[in-house]
């Protein structure tokens, strides 16, 4: 990576920074602000700061539960580890629901409980201490990485995120060009892969906007952007099939005319008025169904072009967006409950061998396995990351015991720890950032500073280092019970719950009732469907990536059915039955009926193309559908 060496040097830098504060003012809990940085930091000072806002708000409410389940339960061992792992469960599955470090926030606001509950599980008086110790050391580990990246970083997230969506309008603008000029467009990626990665924009566009003092402007900016390409790459494709049939002198004229506005969009205004939302229509609709649809595929493909060249603008110069897009998202959950029933068997187990062990450690083990077994809950395949995490415990395992029992003892200060601990803690960050290491690199961190767990007076006891490296030890065994034996996660399943979700909206759109989602965020709901189904599809495949391919038709087909939905509902028209001929039918009868005002014949012109596109769809797969259960076909 680009960046690999400066990211490694500031989070060494933030991390020596905040054990320096930490000594310096006595505080209690100074490795715990050493682990605060390890955890924020990030490529960027944009990623760390979005995480760091999200890794605060989750220790303040985290406290606040913590606190109260102690007040609550002070001599009850049994309720106060029933309510916490039920606490962690309910955290991790509103963390398995979000996206970005929101669902970060919601994890680490589940196991601070467990740092403060059951750490102060023998003496509950302490709870509010450290309650308060907890909070001082997060906000200095995020002010030391705040702090480092001010002076030695600028705001990347925000030149990245420029350039790239710079650089997908360019491509996206090229593809609507060869598409509307009559040329093959490539077969790869598939549009739901390239669909993907451009709504995975979208977290940099949240990492960006906190660089900026106006981020919130901008980031609606690539919003806007990111739905304008979504919409013309889906616009090009379609073209591009219409293309393949005869067309008239007349349609071949509008879609030259369309490829000339594109190649030349003229300036950008501050209001949107290069938008073509108003762009005349003929006065006399085309009665060719093809040319109809072209017509419409060409007019929002110009629409979605101009949204994102103004969505682009408006990221650069901070100027408020002309329009304001809604990019949701899928939600699993069924998937989320599993992943909270995984964290609750995992420390549940933890804390049956805790009560019967009488072990020393058992406190940290209990708070260690419910802060890992929370985070890997976030992951797509948690027993992989939990096979990673247990891979690079080892290494950091030797570190920390080369820092702690050879070096360190050799003197005292600062001075002398911070020269023992910046070469390994350079060299585990720098591991996090490479290819072949990336897995493995953020455990790496972690676990150094977990074992080595430096303090104001440091002990030196190997005992309770062994007794440490136990600890993280039997953190993994219980996690990879939870997560590969007792519930194991199954990507075929899931890849089921995100299919079934893609067909019940299809249904819904074939009985003319569609949710309450706008084109755009339809699409973009759709596209997050299909990218989800790409994860959970796993290693490309000719016969995954026809799985993939199919799911995206069945989209195409939804899609095709609100567009219909829309224009007949404004002109005040029933849905016709979903069956080809009649669909085929009824797009006619709109083209043939007189529209006199412009809005009217727009909203004609859509439907009969909606309807259209529609029954193309429904006569190429409709031995699909049935197969895949779509009823209505």
């Amino acid at each position: 990576m680009p960046d690999a060496v400066g990211f490694a040097a500031r989070t060494t830098l933030a991390l020596l920074l905040a054990y320096l504060v930490a000594f310096a003012i006595q505080l209690e809990s100074a490795s715990s602000a050493g682990l605060c940085v390890a955890i924020v930091a990030q490529p960027t000072p944009g990623m760390a700061m979005s995480k760091a806002l999200y890794r605060v708000l989750g220790t303040i409410l985290g406290g606040v539960v913590g606190f109260a389940l102690v007040s609550l339960f002070p001599q009850d061992r049994t309720m106060l580890l029933g309510a916490f792992t039920l606490w962690l469960g309910a955290c991790t599955f509103v963390a398995a629901l979000l996206r970005d470090f929101r669902s970060y926030g919601a994890v680490l606001c589940g196991y601070t409980v467990g740092i403060i509950a059951i750490s102060g599980i023998d003496s509950p008086d302490g709870a509010l201490l450290a309650t308060l110790n907890r909070v001082a050391a997060i906000l200095l580990g995020v002010v030391s990485v705040a702090a480092v990246n001010a002076l030695l970083s600028h705001a990347v997230a925000y030149e990245q995120l420029v350039a790239a969506l710079r650089q997908r309008l360019a491509a996206a603008e090229a593809l609507a060009v060869s598409a509307l000029t009559g040329q093959d467009l490539p077969n790869e990626p598939l549009p739901a892969q390239e669909g993907a990665s451009i709504l995975a924009l979208r977290t940099d566009a949240g990492h960006a906007a906190t660089e900026l003092p106006d981020g919130r402007a901008r980031n609606a900016g690539a919003q806007a952007a990111i739905a304008g390409l979504l919409g013309m790459l889906s616009a090009s494709r379609a073209i591009a099939t219409g293309l393949r049939l005869p067309t008239d002198a007349a349609t071949r004229r509008r879609m030259d005319a369309a490829a000339a506005q594109l190649r030349e969009p003229g300036p950008e205004l501050a209001d949107g008025q290069d938008t073509p939302q108003n762009t005349p229509l003929p006065d006399t609709l085309p009665t060719d169904l093809t040319a109809a649809a072209l017509l419409e595929r060409s007019q929002e493909l110009l629409r979605q072009h101009a949204l994102a060249r103004d969505g682009l603008r408006t990221l650069e110069d901070g100027q408020g967006p002309t329009a304001w897009v809604s990019l949701p998202v899928h939600y699993d959950v069924v998937g989320a409950g599993l992943s909270a029933a995984r964290t609750i068997i995992s420390v549940a187990l933890g804390c049956v061998f805790c009560v019967y062990a009488g072990w020393p450690g058992a406190t940290l083990l209990l708070v260690q396995q419910a802060a890992f077994t929370a985070l890997l809950g976030m992951q797509p395949n948690p027993s992989a990351a939990g096979v990673a995490m247990g891979l690079s415990l080892p290494a950091p395992a030797l570190a920390a015991g080369i820092i702690g029992f050879v070096l360190l003892p050799q003197a005292s200060g600062f001075v002398p720890f911070a020269l023992a601990l910046a070469p390994f803690a350079f060299a585990a960050a720098l591991a996090a950032r490479h290819p072949a290491t990336a897995r493995f690199g953020p455990g790496l961190l972690l676990y150094l500073l977990l074992l080595l767990s430096p303090a104001n007076i440091e002990s030196f006891d190997l005992s309770a280092f062994l007794n440490n490296v136990l600890v993280q030890v039997l953190a993994i065994v219980f996690m990879i019970l939870a997560f590969r034996l007792i519930l194991p996660v199954s990507p075929r399943r899931r890849l089921a719950r995100v299919a079934g979700a893609i067909g019940r909206q299809v249904q819904r759109a074939l009985q003319g009732r569609p949710d309450g989602y706008d084109l755009s965020a339809a699409r973009c709901l759709s596209i997050d469907r299909l990218a989800q189904a790409q994860v959970w599809l796993g290693q490309p495949t000719p016969v995954r990536l026809a799985v993939l391919e199919r799911l995206s038709v069945f989209t195409e087909l939804e899609l095709a059915l609100r567009r219909a939905h829309a224009g007949l509902r404004a002109l005040g028209l029933p849905m016709p039955p979903p069956e080809p001929d009649v669909l085929d039918a009824a797009a006619r009868e709109l083209l043939a009926t007189d529209y006199a005002p412009a809005a009217a014949r727009r909203s004609a012109l859509q439907a009969a193309a909606g309807l259209h596109g529609s029954a193309v769809l429904l006569r190429q797969h409709g031995r699909a559908l049935r197969r895949y259960g779509v009823m209505g076909v």
